[in-house]
């Protein structure tokens, strides 16, 4: 039987980490901005908001958490600012 293949959580790459930076170079890129195309009947975006994309290159105004998630977030990164500011690390940053 073949040994069994762990993930060591301690030694998994963070997602920049991950990254091969020596490769990037060599990978062939389009960083230009590309306007999304006009859909008939779009089924997530209005018209207006593809329009205001395509014009802005960005989307404002979309709610992506409710009251109470946005909440616990804030929470979250008040305590992590109220650490650094002291210096102090917590179980929650590592």
């Amino acid at each position: 039987m073949g040994e069994k293949n762990e993930r060591d959580p301690e030694r998994e790459p963070s997602h920049y980490s991950a990254i091969n930076v020596s490769v990037l170079g060599e990978v062939e890129r389009d960083l230009r901005f590309h306007p999304c195309g006009r859909a008939r009947d779009p089924e997530v975006l209005s018209h207006e908001q593809i329009d205001a994309f395509n014009r802005d290159g960005c989307l404002a105004g979309i709610r992506a958490f409710d009251s109470g998630e946005i909440a616990g977030h804030r929470r979250y990164f008040d305590d992590l600012l109220a650490g650094a500011k002291l210096g102090v690390r917590t179980a929650k940053d590592s």
